[in-house]
């Protein structure tokens, strides 16, 4: 609502105003700005999740390796959202296991062997969230897979920190365990470790 004197002199949109005037809803007027709207992006239910792992091994390792892969103790995964709290994928890591066991040499003699043994290993992994999401999420989950030369179960659990809808931070405790077969005989060795990592929605 505006109202003017005689003695204004206003121009809006090329018509010259100079009486007693109101001006209320004009059809011409344009916003200066055109009205922006930005589309919500749809999430994919995809995640990337990274970790990095301390680990010690049981029993403790009685040498140490010769040489460790360029990303030992480090987990790459892909996770797609089943519900709100559950979630399942596949998981690639490079890691090391202490591998103590027996075996019967080419003199017919029966040795125990030692080796720090450096593996890439794989597996499918679900996750599972019991409570609903706030900003710190416990959470628990398995993978179950393996490398070349045997069988991995790695249950864990730990809390996830969500300080943003898609990133997430976590810590948390994994406990590995792995068969391996040697002539004929099968053999294990376990280790556990604490986990911190991120996560990203995609």
């Amino acid at each position: 609502f505006l109202t003017s004197s005689k003695a204004d002199l206003i121009k809006f949109n090329g018509i010259e105003k100079n009486e007693n005037y109101e001006l209320h809803n004009l059809p011409n007027v344009k916003p200066m700005f055109n009205q922006i709207t930005f589309d919500n992006r749809k999430p994919t239910g995809l995640s990337i999740d990274l970790r990095s792992m301390a680990t010690w091994d049981m029993p403790k390792g009685q040498i140490p390796s010769k040489y460790y892969a360029p990303f030992n103790n480090n987990s790459l995964s892909i996770c797609y959202d089943l519900s709100d709290n559950l979630k399942i994928g596949v998981e690639g890591r490079q890691e090391t296991f202490y591998n103590q066991y027996t075996g019967t040499g080419a003199d017919s003699k029966e040795y125990t062997y030692f080796q720090q043994s450096n593996f890439n290993s794989f597996g499918a992994k679900i996750e599972y969230y019991p409570f609903e999401k706030a900003l710190f999420n416990p959470y628990t989950g398995i993978v179950l897979g393996g490398n070349p030369a045997g069988f991995i179960a790695r249950p864990f659990a730990g809390i996830e920190y969500k300080p943003y809808p898609d990133i997430a931070f976590s810590i948390g405790a994994e406990y590995s365990h792995f068969w391996f077969n040697h002539q004929n005989k099968l053999f294990q060795t376990k280790k556990i470790a604490v986990n911190y990592g991120i996560s990203i929605k995609i």
